[in-house]
């Protein structure tokens, strides 16, 4: 339980990072496709602010492991956070990206930036591993918030 808490409050400042770079390669995507419009705009900034809160979370996390604090249930929520966010994240891309998004790599029609269906399907499996995100809420009802437990 220890080393899964490490794991799963670790890696939000790393998720931040790489999202923060897809969503730029997705700005980019959308401006040379001529799929900048409002609603695109507002997507795209819910991103951002999605995935700075997601980076702030990260670097509290950092700061309680510098102060030697160790990680706590709390750590479950960051990994609901991140996880979820990452599937949003890649749903909403394929969104704007439109019927091109869903190409792979491999296809000489596909973006080379990003591989965006890859993404996308992978996305599905961080809600599954280093506890699957019921895993996580169960965690949090019971530890963070206590609640009484049925049988």
């Amino acid at each position: 339980m220890t080393v899964l808490a490490y794991e799963r409050g670790g890696v939000s400042l790393v998720a931040a990072v790489r999202l923060g770079r897809d969503l730029e390669l997705l700005a980019k995507a959308c401006r040379e496709n001529g799929r900048i419009n409002p609603a695109a705009r507002e997507k795209l900034a819910r991103l951002l602010v999605e995935n700075e809160v997601l980076r702030a979370n990260g670097i509290r996390t950092l700061a309680n492991f510098a102060d030697g604090k160790s990680p706590g249930p709390e750590s479950s929520i960051e990994k609901i956070y991140w996880s979820e966010f990452d599937k949003r994240f890649r749903e909403t891309a394929l969104d704007l990206l439109g019927p091109g998004g869903q190409l792979l790599r491999t296809s000489p029609d596909a973006r080379g930036d990003v591989d965006w269906a890859r993404e996308f399907l992978w996305s599905r499996a961080g809600t599954i591993y280093s506890g699957s995100s019921e895993i996580q809420r169960n965690i949090i009802a019971k530890r963070v918030l206590k609640l009484p437990t049925s049988t």
